[in-house]
């Protein structure tokens, strides 16, 4: 039976508008259905299309990404750092050792330079512990490439051959002295020290000096005067002996004198030490 044929016959119980309605009520419902399927296909479509561009954004910013990257490059660059950079008062005959640390193919600048004119003795020790610089003077700079790493040393001695006088009173007096006697002071003089001594007569007989060393060699003399000044430079490192004598048979003398140590000391110097060391290192250059 066709849906005319079913209409016709539900018609006749029923009534036909009835089922009419019923009919048409049917198809819209069916248009609806196939209304919200559409909306649903295109809400589909449309989500996946946003996800498909989402997709396509992350894929290019990636892209841009790795492109950045790789306008990437090292380059190797020149570097410097300062090791050691002061200074320090040497006294004569003294010396300062430094410590310095490198690396494997550093190059290391040394600069020392000295105060008034002092010479200085420069030792510098590589890490292997090889003495690759020996100089003197007043101002020296040296670079030395190294091909180990680790710790190595530099020496500075103050030579102290510039010196200046030093004195010390080693006995200051008033002393009267009887006909025919003598005082004998001794001194222990280093040689190039010297001694500086003044003899007055202040009362009656007048005193003569003798100086001699430990074996009794004369090694100055002085005659009678009423005031003796001078000073005996020893050649060598030795007991001396000053005589002063009263040479007159009756009068006794009243002498004052005195006698100073003059001794040469090196003079200090101000050192100043700079250890620079440069480096290659490689640094990462983006464009």
């Amino acid at each position: 039976m066709d849906r005319r044929q079913l209409i016709a016959a539900i018609g006749s119980v029923y009534g036909t508008a009835t089922i009419a309605g019923c009919i048409d009520g049917d198809e819209t419902s069916d248009q609806d259905i196939e209304d919200g399927s559409d909306t649903e296909n295109s809400t589909s479509n449309s989500d996946e299309s946003s996800s498909s561009n989402s997709e396509e954004q992350a894929n290019s910013e990636g892209k841009e990404e790795e492109e950045e990257e790789e306008s990437c490059r090292t380059e190797v660059k020149s570097q410097s750092e300062s090791l050691v950079d002061r200074s320090r008062e040497l006294d004569g005959n003294s010396d300062w050792t430094e410590e310095y640390r490198c690396e494997t193919g550093d190059t290391v600048h040394f600069d020392i330079s000295t105060s008034v004119g002092q010479d200085v003795a420069v030792e510098i020790d590589s890490p292997e512990g090889h003495t690759v610089y020996s100089e003197t003077g007043l101002s020296l700079t040296t670079t030395h490439r190294f091909n180990s790493s680790g710790e190595g040393k530099v020496r500075i001695e103050n030579l102290g051959e510039r010196t200046e006088p030093e004195t010390k009173n080693e006995w200051d007096d008033r002393v009267e002295v009887d006909a025919g006697s003598q005082l004998d002071p001794w001194f222990e003089i280093e040689e190039g020290d010297h001694i500086d001594y003044y003899i007055r007569m202040v009362d009656d007989a007048r005193p003569n000096l003798r100086i001699e060393d430990s074996s009794g060699t004369v090694q100055k003399e002085h005659s009678v005067s009423k005031v003796i000044d001078g000073e005996f430079t020893a050649p060598e490192d030795d007991r001396y002996y000053f005589f002063m004598e009263n040479t007159a048979m009756v009068t006794s003398g009243t002498w004052d004198f005195t006698f100073q140590y003059v001794e040469e000391v090196p003079i200090s110097t101000t050192v100043e030490l700079a250890i620079e060391r440069e480096y290659e290192e490689e640094v990462e250059i983006c464009d």
